[in-house]
């Protein structure tokens, strides 16, 4: 545990003296700190040893070897397709495939491009959230989940970097971005919702209206998963990979209830006086999963909340910074309150239930 977190707040402190102007800081000291705090997260992915993450010997590993054993790239993304591998994930294989046979430099590789997307996707929104707060909200929120869900988690900072797109309603665009997502992961389709969530909740003025909107798009949108969701369970439409998730009680206990850990914010949410079009729309976005978790007990929840949970990298941090009701009128307490909760979420999720077998870390062994 103590390697995750001690990284975690390494990289949250260069991150934080890289974003902000000091004195005697020039533009690229500055952009070194903050390539330093990407990277950090980065060797620790890549240095890993196998048993961290459960997925990694489902098609971590095994699609790298084979990755190496083609010769023609046709050939290997055509057999990739065959076995339902997803084009882009399939790709980013087989380059690193062509510079080197050690499987931890993909490993590496993969999450430096995932955790660029993440910096850069708080770059983009620094209006709304502080990129630091942001930063440490991924890190203890998904860091650990993308070390198991290898292809997916490309997907969802994929959809993270459209967020912008999303609330400047550029259509076109954010289709553009959902594209490129699915080619990662076919289930990043269901990208599409949030967008039209923002468009909808948005375009009420009535605040009222609005208020039950919002409870009604998330009623709506859980009952709706509740009576597909067990159809998908038992139908060819879920890959046979998953059936270990399908059909694990403990992995069904594990992501369920305990997800009642979003309860909270969503609180400081409805009591916020603030109003603005990102609070209506983190709103929504945390009162789903909520109400997944309440309502839903499915091994696969928290693989497809996930296209909601994914943008609690802002939802989290714009409640600390500005909508709960009470300001606190440090800055600093602000994200002392915040970082306590991150560390509430990580300890319980991954630290005592193991979500995704990545704790404890392990070093692989070079010898």
């Amino acid at each position: 545990m103590a390697a995750y977190i001690v990284t975690f707040f390494i990289s949250g402190i260069l991150m934080t003296l890289g974003t902000r102007n000091l004195k005697n800081q020039t533009k690229l000291i500055r952009y070194f700190i903050v390539f330093l705090a990407i990277l950090l997260p980065s060797i620790l992915a890549g240095l890993r040893d196998f048993s961290v993450g459960t997925d990694v010997l489902v098609y971590g590993n095994p699609w790298f070897n084979y990755a190496r054993n083609y010769a023609n790239f046709k050939d290997y993304v055509d057999f990739a397709g065959i076995n339902s591998i997803n084009y882009l994930y399939a790709v980013f294989n087989f380059i690193v495939s062509r510079f080197t046979g050690n499987v931890h430099w993909f490993y590496f590789l993969l999450s430096l491009i995932e955790n660029i997307i993440v910096a850069d996707s708080l770059y983009k929104n620094r209006d709304i959230v502080s990129i630091e707060n942001g930063w440490l909200t991924y890190l203890f929120l998904f860091f650990n989940f993308t070390l198991n869900i290898l292809r997916q988690s490309l997907a969802l900072v994929i959809l993270l970097w459209g967020f912008w797109y999303i609330r400047k309603q550029k259509l076109i665009q954010y289709i553009l971005v959902l594209i490129v997502a699915t080619l990662c992961h076919s289930t990043a389709i269901i990208g599409i919702i949030p967008y039209l969530m923002y468009f909808i909740m948005t375009k009420i003025s009535n605040e009222k209206l609005r208020n039950f909107s919002i409870l009604g798009i998330g009623i709506v949108f859980v009952a709706a998963f509740k009576a597909v969701g067990p159809f998908l369970a038992t139908s060819d439409l879920v890959d046979s990979r998953y059936s270990i998730f399908l059909n694990s009680a403990q992995t069904a206990n594990v992501q369920g209830r305990i997800y009642l850990l979003y309860l909270p914010i969503l609180i400081f949410y409805l009591v916020s006086r603030i109003k603005t079009r990102e609070n209506v729309f983190f709103e929504t976005i945390i009162l789903i999963p909520t109400l997944m978790s309440i309502f839903i007990s499915l091994p696969f929840l928290s693989r497809l909340s996930a296209y909601f949970t994914i943008y609690f990298c802002f939802a989290w941090p714009y409640v600390f910074e500005h909508g709960t009701q009470v300001k606190f009128k440090s800055n600093s307490l602000n994200r002392l309150f915040l970082i306590l909760y991150l560390l509430l979420y990580w300890g319980i999720i991954y630290g005592i239930l193991n979500n995704g077998q990545t704790v404890p870390y392990i070093f692989y062994n070079v010898i």
